[in-house]
């Protein structure tokens, strides 16, 4: 049996067109994985009900409180994290242009630019 795609799209970009292409564009069975929200102010993009219903779709949201709010799943994510760092399984990717504190402003901007790739150092 093929394990059906699983899509993640960022509640910040889910904009009615990508949730509704990625619906049109998913396998039967397949999860669309919805995370992240930074203000109560966006919107909600809305559910593509006969596709889903049609294909079986499932979406699932995620918050990071999912993991932070549970003192048990939280310890089993840190030890994930450390593991896989020791073993060289994970490694981040950071961007190479950093920054000092002084130019935190300068750096900020640069975050909501979407032109860095991976995390952005602030030296303190």
């Amino acid at each position: 049996m093929v394990t059906p795609l699983i899509y993640l799209v960022s509640y910040l970009n889910a904009s009615p067109l990508i949730v509704n292409d990625l619906a049109n564009a998913a396998a039967r069975s397949a999860t669309i994985f919805i995370y992240g929200a930074l203000s109560m102010e966006v919107n909600s993009p809305p559910f593509p009900m006969m596709t889903a219903l049609s294909k079986g779709l499932k979406i699932q949201a995620y918050t990071v409180l999912e993991i932070t709010g549970n003192p048990e799943r939280l310890e089993q994510g840190k030890q994930y994290i450390y593991d896989g760092l020791k073993s060289g399984k994970l490694s981040p990717v950071i961007d190479p242009q950093s920054f000092s504190l002084e130019n935190i402003v300068e750096a900020h901007r640069y975050l909501e630019s979407n032109q860095q790739n991976g995390k952005i150092i602030v030296t303190v």
